[in-house]
């Protein structure tokens, strides 16, 4: 990530890969099986900005990560759901 808040072309490509390897998993997933496509898209897109905010570049470990927490959020609106 640039000075300016931009990803460079490296990131963008690690981003794309995870976004990828994450995705797949997630259409499997019955945790999350029943969201909305477009909402799980943005998730998950949430996820991986965050995580490579904070210096990850690694697809696999930043598709793990937002796998992990687009799960966690499924989860924390079924407990919430009526």
């Amino acid at each position: 990530m640039s000075g300016n808040g931009l990803l460079d072309p490296e990131t963008v490509k690690i981003m794309d890969k995870a976004f990828g390897l994450a995705w797949r998993f997630l259409l499997t997933d019955p945790v999350v099986g029943e969201i909305d496509r477009p909402v799980l898209r943005k998730a998950l897109a949430r996820a991986l900005l965050i995580s490579v905010r904070t210096g990850e570049r690694n697809a696999h470990r930043l598709a793990d990560g937002a796998i992990a927490v687009v799960r966690q959020a499924a989860i924390a609106s079924i407990v919430r759901s009526p």
